[in-house]
């Protein structure tokens, strides 16, 4: 039996390039904003300063056509980067993956921030035309959780990069002294 014909075989790799948070004052003129961000660019060679998140559902959500969410491998790779040397990467094969990466920072209380990426996804069907299965969406938690299914999570619009690299963005206001970008 093909397994392609039964499992949705699905390749996913995100592709995080010049990610920022950045403070951006309210009530000022046009102010110089700072990444508050560690190894934003990866271009430390490595995830340094990131975590990673995944959803694992064996099968259990039968309420998803992605019926296998497993935890994907995460990397960086000097390939098919949009700029700089690094990207963050991770993939899944003949699985699904509900999976990224995420970092806590300290802010200001009340700052109004900005968090911006560069990302593009590749899936694919059993032939490899398929690409309505690679939602991307970037967020942050303005209380600093780290949990992706909270919420609290102010989530981008849902955008689906298969063309080549597209700029995320999605602005919040810092409820606490930290925030967690997804």
């Amino acid at each position: 039996m093909n397994s392609r014909r039964h499992l949705q075989a699905i390749v996913v790799a995100l592709a995080l390039l010049l990610a920022g948070v950045y403070a951006i004052p309210a009530l000022s003129a046009p102010a110089v904003q700072t990444n508050l961000l560690q190894n934003p660019g990866f271009e430390a060679g490595s995830l340094s300063g990131w975590e990673t998140w995944a959803v694992a559902n064996n099968g259990g959500d039968t309420g998803d056509r992605c019926l296998n969410w497993v935890r994907p491998t995460f990397t960086v790779s000097s390939s098919s980067v949009n700029s700089g040397g690094y990207a963050a990467y991770y993939y899944t094969e003949s699985a699904s993956h509900n999976a990224g990466l995420l970092q806590t920072v300290s802010v200001t209380p009340g700052a109004h921030l900005r968090f911006s990426i560069s990302a593009r996804a590749i899936s694919a069907d059993a032939n490899y035309q398929n690409n309505d299965y690679t939602a991307v969406q970037i967020g942050i938690d303005p209380n600093g959780g780290r949990d992706a299914s909270s919420a609290s999570i102010v989530w981008s619009p849902v955008n689906y990069p298969m063309g080549g690299y597209s700029q995320f963005f999605v602005e919040a206001t810092a409820a606490g002294s930290q925030v967690t970008v997804f």
